[in-house]
């Protein structure tokens, strides 16, 4: 959380990053990028994706939607 950077994405689709941010908490003058799409699935999943959305949003000030990971294999 220390490093000399602006944003840091994080994949809550997959492991406990959301328990992480629970208990340990997110620097304030950092941007959080919420990886809450799958990108490893083709099927849409937006009512997962708005879900964990807004339970990082409940712990985090500065957040922004994203994929979980990289596109490039997606169809």
């Amino acid at each position: 959380m220390n490093l000399p950077v602006n944003k840091i994405h994080l994949d809550f689709t997959r492991g406990d990053n959301m328990d992480f941010i629970e208990k340990q908490g997110f620097p304030s003058d950092k941007i959080l990028s919420a990886g809450v799409i799958d990108g490893r699935s083709v099927f849409k999943d937006t009512v997962e994706a708005k879900s964990l959305l807004e339970r990082v949003s409940a712990s985090v000030k500065n957040v922004e939607a994203s994929t979980s990971c990289s596109l490039q294999h997606c169809p």
